[in-house]
């Protein structure tokens, strides 16, 4: 098996089951790819309430998010591991003050 397949069992489909089958007659074995590379960015980067701030800083959404970046555990990993001109721009666009060195 590949790296990075995941193995789950649903009950939609129709599977022969062998004697030594840990699943049952009417288990269906699907696999999915996951993308690894994708595991190792940060979830900030793609976050879905980020973009209601870019589009409208001052919907509930936005403010929300704005209001979350100042403690949230993720943020800062992912802010402190840009580089200074990356942390730069983040700054001016988000009015960012924190994690200054």
């Amino acid at each position: 098996m590949p790296l990075g397949t995941l193995l789950f069992v649903t009950k939609c489909g129709q599977r022969e089951a062998s004697p030594l089958s840990p699943f049952a007659e009417n288990d269906y074995i699907c696999s999915i790819n996951i993308n690894l590379e994708c595991m190792e960015q940060y979830p900030c980067e793609n976050c879905k309430f980020r973009p209601h701030y870019d589009r409208n800083p001052k919907s509930l959404m936005g403010r929300f998010w704005r209001w979350h970046i100042n403690f949230c555990p993720g943020w800062k990993q992912y802010f402190t591991h840009q580089t200074p001109e990356k942390q730069a721009e983040l700054r001016e666009r988000y009015h960012f003050e924190k994690y200054k060195e």
